[in-house]
């Protein structure tokens, strides 16, 4: 191992290779040397176990983005494609492919926007293509074109790869090569080599010719359709093909014998003609001498979460049987899902003595296998959540199989009703509902020969990009004295405050300058970053401090904002990120923040963190400790509850009571120095 110690410090041989030898030898081409150079940086690090943790949700950007293609509000272009009509968003279009930028914005715009059409492009293929630059996600191709085999699949992608190119979607370009790359057969591949070389695409090209040079392949792959295809197209690729046929197997195809006519019109490597027939990747006849393969079932679970918050729940009592209230749908393994409460319950024959609960499937699907998990939490603290799960048993049927959209798991006695009103699940007048699904997902996989990686989603790049070119602004914000510009669409995209309030029945009407009141620019402008770029700005960076303090006063105003502007996501992660931050002089503060922004498992953590016997006294000493005893004393009895349950026989609450600790005594009365 070699450490560079300096900015330009280099690794490699003054004497590499004699420069006579490598001129006569194979490594230089045209005048030209490939070099590859492969670099493994090694990083060390020291971890602890997190005694704390709060799980962050995925990303949810492509998810806001999708809805707003599926309402349709707002759009503002509209394409003609194959005789039908798709409608947009000009501004996503610009984010997300330079080709619609120029068209749309650009100095050479189309000026009629209200039906543009669009040429050598089939339907399917569009609406694929508008859903991934919505989405960030390739749709279910079986779905969009009613196919279900594995060539429709193939010649969906190569379609898909095409329409990228012309639209400068690099990376749906590249995910359309790996997927074609996998999926490599002897009835596509030279159709895809056609479609690789057109399209520049160069790894795709060489997986294809490696693919069709092999021995056991060639013969069939030039009886099909698409060969001929290709010899037509691109007949400069038949040059390159002999090439790698030469190298792999000189000996068996003798090139010179036969002519490149020879082999390209049918015939074998003595010129004989053969019959002509069609192959495919499994009945391709084997070579003299199969390799052993292998394969092997995976069965895995992709698990998402989702929180419900039920608020006026007495106000929805009386809305009838069988009716329910619904949450937002949201996304776990390629399905939509949502959770539906019945405050009356479902069946009439419990003449609403119990409240139902169930998780419903909201998007099509047919025999989709799941596992389910429903929590009631307890608002008091105490964690005596009200759980029925399929995670974590032995089940003898397995995962429950959903059979269609609107299939639901559940329970019609979820709970009696006069019980959850006088428990702690219910505290003003709220519920707060956990839900987590797993969905089960088996799939066979064999070796895999070839492989392209796929960079990772740049939709939060596209969309921060926007937002720093300041290009297309059109709604103002003043925030402690600074002005800031923004897209009107993106904003409600994101956050269902702003889109109430740029966009709903009650919006405002001057948005050249909204004035937003209680927030700091800095914290403003990192919301901006979020909602954008769907990634946290570098604190220190926008702050000017580098101190962890200054950090975790930066997350818990983040937590706030995120709070009122609907952001769910960001909240998670302040609250994630302020929950391994938890420290003595902080604690306090942001158990404060737990408490008023309904962040319960930040506040189980906050709890548990100060009523430590190691802890507790300095938590008391702090400003933070005074502030939370000021905004929310309610909390005070919850912790006096983790007090005595974690170190019952050490401090005794009875003797000394309440006013006493809280007023700065130790457990015997005494006073004490306040120290921070």
């Amino acid at each position: 191992m070699v450490s560079l110690k300096l900015k330009f410090g280099c690794r490699g041989y003054k004497r590499f290779y004699k420069r006579t030898a490598l001129e006569a030898s194979d490594y230089l081409k045209d005048d030209c040397l490939h070099v590859h150079c492969c670099v493994g940086v090694v990083k060390s690090h020291t971890e602890g176990p997190k005694i704390y943790s709060i799980p962050v949700s995925p990303s949810n950007i492509g998810l806001h983005f999708g809805q707003l293609l599926e309402i349709g509000k707002g759009t503002d272009v509209n394409f003609e494609v194959d005789g039908e009509t798709f409608s947009a968003h000009k501004l996503v279009l610009a984010a997300r492919s330079p080709v619609f930028r120029a068209q749309l914005y650009g100095p050479m715009k189309d000026q009629n926007t209200d039906c543009i059409k669009i040429e050598d492009v089939e339907a399917p293929v569009f609406k694929a293509l508008l859903h991934w630059m919505y989405w960030d996600a390739l749709p279910d191709f079986e779905e969009l074109t009613g196919l279900n085999s594995k060539g429709a699949s193939s010649l969906m992608s190569q379609h898909m790869l095409a329409a990228a190119d012309r639209y400068g979607l690099d990376r749906l370009r590249l995910l359309c090569e790996a997927k074609l790359c996998e999926d490599v057969a002897i009835n596509t591949v030279a159709t895809t080599l056609a479609l690789a070389e057109q399209h520049h695409c160069f790894q795709l090209k060489s997986v294809c010719l490696k693919f069709v040079a092999l021995p056991e392949n060639l013969r069939a792959v030039m009886q099909t359709d698409g060969f001929d295809y290709l010899k037509e197209s691109c007949p400069h690729v038949l040059t390159e093909l002999l090439e790698h046929v030469a190298r792999i197997n000189e000996h068996s195809i003798s090139v010179g014998k036969v002519g490149i006519d020879g082999i390209l019109d049918g015939g074998d490597v003595n010129g004989r003609r053969i019959k002509q027939r069609m192959f495919d990747k499994e009945t391709a006849e084997p070579s003299s001498s199969p390799a052993e393969t292998t394969s092997t079932s995976k069965t895995v679970t992709v698990n998402g979460t989702h929180d419900f918050k039920i608020t006026g729940y007495s106000l929805s009592k009386g809305i009838g049987i069988g009716k329910y209230v619904a949450s937002d749908t949201f996304m776990v393994g390629g399905y939509s899902w949502a959770v539906y409460f019945y405050p009356d319950g479902k069946s009439a024959e419990d003449n609403a003595t119990y409240v139902s609960l169930f998780i419903a499937l909201a998007s099509e699907g047919t025999d989709v296998r799941a596992l389910f998990e429903l929590t009631l939490l307890d608002q008091s603290g105490r964690e005596r959540h009200k759980v029925h799960s399929h995670f974590g048993r032995a089940l003898e049927t397995g995962p429950y199989t959903l059979k269609y959209r609107g299939s639901m798991w559940g329970y019609k006695r979820f709970y009696k009703r006069t019980a959850m009103e006088s428990s702690d699940y219910l505290k003003d007048d709220c519920l707060h509902v956990h839900c987590c699904v797993g969905v089960v997902n088996s799939r066979t996989e064999g070796p895999k020969i070839y492989s392209i990686p796929v960079s990772p989603s740049n939709i939060g790049l596209h969309f921060g990009q926007l937002l720093e070119s300041g290009k297309g602004t059109d709604v103002n914000f003043e925030v402690d004295g600074e002005t800031f510009s923004a897209h009107k669409l993106v904003l409600a995209a994101r956050s269902p405050v702003f889109r109430a309030q740029l966009y709903g029945p009650m919006k405002d009407k001057n948005t050249e300058c909204i004035k937003i009141e209680d927030m700091e620019a800095p914290v403003f402008k990192a919301l901006l970053h979020w909602m954008y770029w769907d990634a946290l700005p570098d604190f220190e960076e926008l702050t000017g401090l580098n101190s962890k303090g200054a950090s975790t006063l930066m997350f818990q105003h983040m937590l706030a904002a995120a709070d009122r502007y609907g952001l769910d996501r960001l909240r998670l992660l302040c609250e994630a990120n302020l929950c391994e931050d938890v420290a003595i002089n902080t604690v306090a503060t942001t158990l404060a923040l737990a408490e008023q922004h309904h962040s319960f498992q930040l506040k189980s953590v906050c709890l548990k963190f100060v009523a430590l016997p190691e802890n507790l006294r300095a938590v008391m000493q702090t400003d933070g400790f005074e502030y939370l005893k000021e905004s929310c004393p309610q909390v005070l009895t919850e912790l006096l509850e983790h007090v005595a349950r974690v170190n019952e026989h050490s401090i005794t609450v009875g003797k000394l009571g309440i006013e006493g600790i809280l007023d700065g005594g130790d457990v015997n009365g005494r006073r004490v120095k306040q120290r921070m």
